[in-house]
């Protein structure tokens, strides 16, 4: 997608979108992308582990660790860490007469 309707710089290829048939054109892989994310996703299926995730790739993702040691693995800077507990607290919970209809 990339390549196909976006210039070097990142922006969008206006002329190219504009000259597009319909949104099918813009969305669909090309051939050879389609063929890669098939094979890499009968390869999941085949295996049925999923160990590395259920989706389909046809190239490791660019932004994600390979491995974490546990040891040494990074931490969030303190703005981008939150600390909360989602579970239901049973013991706290509104008295039949308190809720209103």
């Amino acid at each position: 997608m990339q390549n196909r309707w976006f210039h070097q710089d990142g922006r969008v290829n206006a002329d190219k979108v504009l000259a597009a048939e319909s949104i099918y054109d813009i969305i669909i892989p090309s051939r050879e992308r389609a063929l890669a994310l098939n094979k890499a996703y009968r390869v999941i299926v085949e295996d049925q582990d999923y160990i590395y995730g259920k989706d389909a790739t046809s190239a490791p993702p660019e932004n994600v660790y390979r491995q974490v040691d546990n040891k040494t693995s990074p931490t969030l800077p303190p703005e981008k860490f939150f600390e909360w507990d989602i579970r239901l607290d049973w013991a706290n919970k509104p008295s039949d007469d308190s809720v209103t209809p």
